[in-house]
């Protein structure tokens, strides 16, 4: 399974907040791989709440999906059995590819980068809590 977020049309410079989910046949041969023979279903998936590009995203517990950057503070959630997005909470910048690592309960985001400010990583990471 993949899923494909977003995104930047550079012909109108204009952010998308798309959301597709991509599932690929169970029974592709790597030793004798051909492109042809794959058999692909893509489901148009309901539209993030922000528009991004350059951001990041991880899925937890086979429930949820985060989102995290793309020139955006704002940080949202896809659930997976309600079938919506919904707000988790706000980072203290704005920033683009942000780094994300689940660890035992806990997510950590590395603040990625801004047009204005490089960041130490030792000082701008955030910790979220998963239960």
């Amino acid at each position: 399974m993949l899923y494909v977020t977003g995104g930047y049309y550079i012909d109108n410079d204009n952010y998308i907040d798309d959301f597709y989910q991509i599932n690929f046949s169970n029974n592709i041969n790597y030793e004798n791989f051909d492109i042809n023979n794959i058999n692909v279903e893509i489901k148009k998936m309901p539209n993030m709440l922000y528009k991004r590009a350059s951001h990041s995203m991880i899925k937890i517990k086979d429930e949820y999906l985060f989102v995290f950057g793309g020139e955006s503070d704002e940080c949202e959630e896809f659930n997976f059995k309600l079938n919506k997005w919904g707000i988790i909470q706000k980072l203290p910048i704005s920033v683009f590819s942000p780094m994300l690592k689940i660890h035992g309960d806990y997510l950590y985001v590395f603040i990625g980068y801004t047009y204005t400010q490089n960041y130490d990583l030792t000082e701008a990471f955030i910790v979220f809590i998963i239960i």
